[in-house]
């Protein structure tokens, strides 16, 4: 008899462990509370635009990411087109290439910076913040406003958010596995090729269908009940956020260590 797997959430990940788990022969089944799948990886036509309901429409590293090597994996029809260029600094109203974006500083920063992004290419960095470990060594403004872009496009934060071994980590990727990719139809078109492939599997999405509570026993999550039943699971997964899941199973049953 095949496993039953409970999925909280269509967003990309609860829709990428459901495939991936249906094409490995369990019983996938996930309940989405809104009436479409993808959360905020997907996009919907307004007067002929596609707009996306958060995430850009790219994916890390193109056809040699992560998320394009997970999707080959359980055979997902997309077609990821690689970015060319790469990407563009945009200046006072200019599109500058990385090459070039170094043009606009001054002689000596220059050197400092050529110093700079050989150390974030080949070193290792450290606990200490971004921002702080930058302004000990650059003075000029527009050095901080491309770093403070750049966390921001990558990770959503700026540089006094993250560290320089993580930022350092990132960077190391991008000059791995290269620039983003494009998905053919936009983020809508990798959703929609998992929920087909996760039909072609045999498993199932629930639409409108809110979860209310993850029922714990003996330690263990066991049912899920939505605002029209319960369903028992031989394994639930959340992936609707730590809180939520916390709120859902109910904080007693994670005792505070």
């Amino acid at each position: 008899m095949k496993s039953k797997v409970g999925i909280i959430g269509a967003g990309l990940g609860g829709l990428l462990a459901g495939v991936a788990l249906a094409k490995k022969g369990y019983k996938v089944k996930i309940f989405e509370r809104l009436h479409r799948a993808g959360g905020r990886f997907t996009n919907f036509e307004v007067k002929g635009f596609q707009l996306t309901t958060g995430a850009l429409h790219m994916i890390p590293h193109g056809n040699n990411g992560p998320l394009a090597r997970l999707l080959r994996e359980v055979n997902a029809n997309v077609k990821i087109f690689e970015a060319k260029p790469e990407g563009l600094f945009r200046v006072g109203g200019k599109d500058y290439t990385y090459a070039k974006v170094l043009n606009l500083f001054p002689l000596v920063e220059r050197v400092k910076l050529s110093f700079i992004l050989t150390y974030f290419k080949y070193g290792k960095g450290s606990d200490e913040i971004l921002y702080n470990w930058l302004s000990k060594k650059l003075s000029h403004p527009l050095a901080f406003k491309i770093t403070d872009s750049f966390c921001g496009w990558a990770l959503s934060i700026n540089s006094k958010q993250i560290s320089t071994r993580e930022f350092i980590a990132i960077t190391k990727n991008i000059h791995k596995l290269r620039g983003p990719g494009i998905p053919q139809g936009g983020c809508k078109g990798v959703i929609d090729a998992l929920v087909q492939r996760l039909t072609q599997l045999g498993g199932e999405i629930l639409y409108k269908s809110e979860v209310e509570e993850i029922l714990v026993e003996d330690n263990e999550a066991k049912k899920i009940v939505t605002n029209k039943e319960e369903h028992e699971f031989d394994v639930i997964i959340s992936d609707i956020g730590p809180k939520r899941t916390l709120k859902l199973c109910g904080e007693e049953n994670f005792p505070k260590s």
